[in-house]
């Protein structure tokens, strides 16, 4: 993943970005042209290494920084050098092995809080899930009890992640586990967040399982809409109600044959097709929709994950238990037919939550209208997140031509994916301004992971990419669209629904 700063100016009704990319062969902060620059805004240095007592570096491609928690050999950061390299000279998907093998070999480092970290994010992202799982564990133990701020920072948000991962899948006794490992830890940053959804989807699925555990039903509700099955056949899928322990595969096949769906349940041999589109099975009990396939990565639509996932053969073969859902027609060498004693031993969970908790944008709905925030701080509420939202403009200046300046800082409670050590500037935890906003995608696959953090909190996240145009879809409350205008440098520009 790569972060991609976007500097703003407003011109009338729309906003024009300067995008500053990552370098990822110096790690520094890229030299944007002047005429590409309205702002003049200066290149910002960032070194790979930054003082000794701050013992960082900054790794393009991951969310957050490397720390040392302690002292470190000359032995042990040269290793760390070379596994840097290695994983900027390697293809993604295999790249994350020359940190997994310098952990092996250090496995006391004094990098290895903000490795695992980094791990655990890069693994996700890519579709492991139980490695993601096993990193942000390994996170959490190592920085749990280490009091200085960024060590802390990075523990908080593995075990914000570790948690939050668990509820998805269903794993109510590993998440209530955590919970109480937490107990009333004061959580930096987003972490919080995390945390605090996970504990709403624990007691949905201690109280009312019906809803908890949809994961099957969903993913054939995605197949069904992107077939444009006849609405009586999503709602007949919507309205299915889980049991205590999930639903079985033979449910799920039940229910497709319900609502109209030809699927039948097969076994998938490692080697063998991988079925598009299908319902898969992941080992940690989980069922999620592959709905298409491009470049050698697999695209996997799943409400419970909140945005969609571009994964690789392998991590299909690393993480699918071998069950799956597929057109009844289809028939494929390595695959085997499932009995229905097979089947009704294979069950799938995951709680599908029913909010966005990147919806704390300026744009998302409050609950008041406030006046406008220059001269005094002002309160509002987002109102399906319950979130308490503050907003002021210290400081501006309206010319008599041109447009005005003013600089507007908003406090979001529910501020649910900032990096938990930014590498910008920023004015604290869960705190934004009007003057940054950036993208964050995967440099390696066009159009997958896209993110925007938009100025004044909150996140969109975007689908639907055309190779052939460079637009995603449109964003449903505006129209705006984005758009990858350039591949060398990458860059995006936002279309707004007036043509601004």
């Amino acid at each position: 993943m790569v972060r991609r700063a976007l500097f703003s100016k407003w011109l009338g009704k729309g906003v024009l970005y300067v995008l500053i990319g990552l370098n990822g062969v110096t790690g520094a902060l890229a030299r944007v042209p002047d005429s590409a620059n309205p702002l003049g805004v200066a290149a910002v240095e960032r070194p790979r290494v930054a003082s000794e007592d701050l013992r960082r570096w900054l790794v393009s491609g991951f969310e957050e920084p490397l720390i040392a928690a302690s002292m470190s050999s000359r032995t042990e950061d040269e290793d760390l050098t070379r596994a840097i390299a290695q994983y900027e000279r390697e293809a993604p998907g295999g790249r994350l092995g020359a940190f997994d093998e310098f952990l092996l070999r250090y496995p006391e480092s004094a990098w290895r809080v903000s490795l695992y970290t980094n791990l655990g994010l890069a693994n996700y992202a890519n579709g492991y899930f139980s490695r993601a799982i096993d990193a942000w564990h390994q996170a959490w133990l190592a920085g749990r009890d280490d009091a200085r701020i960024p060590v802390r920072s990075l523990a908080d948000r593995a075990v914000g992640e570790l948690i939050r991962m668990h509820a998805r899948v269903g794993h109510a006794e590993r998440v209530a586990g955590l919970l109480a490992e937490v107990g009333d830890r004061p959580l930096l940053g987003s972490a919080s967040e995390a945390v605090a959804g996970a504990r709403q989807g624990l007691w949905m699925m201690r109280n009312d399982p019906g809803v908890s555990y949809l994961c099957g039903p969903m993913a054939l509700r995605t197949l069904a809409q992107h077939a444009d099955a006849p609405q009586a056949s999503v709602l007949r899928l919507e309205a299915y109600r889980s049991g205590e322990q999930g639903v079985s595969l033979n449910q799920v096949s039940e229910l497709a044959a319900e609502a109209g769906m030809a699927y039948a349940p097969i076994f998938r041999e490692k080697g063998g097709a991988i079925p598009v589109p299908s319902v898969i099975h992941w080992k940690v009990s989980h069922y999620a929709a592959i709905v298409g396939e491009r470049d050698g990565r697999y695209h996997i639509q799943d409400p419970t994950f909140g945005a969609d996932l571009w994964v690789s053969r392998d991590a299909i073969e690393h993480e699918s238990s071998g069950y799956f859902l597929v057109p009844a027609t289809q028939k494929k060498d390595g695959w085997r037919t499932v009995s229905l004693e097979e089947g009704a031993k294979v069950y799938g969970m995951g709680f599908t939550a029913a909010n966005d908790p990147r919806a704390t944008t300026p744009e998302d709905d409050k609950e008041k209208d406030c006046e406008d925030s220059r001269g005094m701080c002002t309160y509002n509420v987002h109102g399906m997140l319950v979130s308490l939202n503050l907003t002021d403009t210290p400081v501006g200046y309206r010319p008599a031509v041109g447009p005005a300046v003013f600089v507007t800082l908003t406090y979001n409670q529910r501020e649910a994916y900032q990096p938990a050590l930014p590498t910008f500037g920023h004015v604290g935890p869960k705190w934004s301004t009007n003057w940054l906003s950036y993208v964050t995608d995967d440099p390696a696959s066009a159009g997958t992971r896209v993110q925007r953090n938009v100025a004044g909190g909150g996140a969109r996240t975007y689908a639907g990419y055309s190779s052939a145009t460079g637009a995603f879809t449109a964003e449903s409350r505006d129209g705006a669209i984005l758009v990858r205008v350039a591949a060398d440098p990458i860059r995006y520009e936002r279309r707004l629904a007036d043509g601004s």
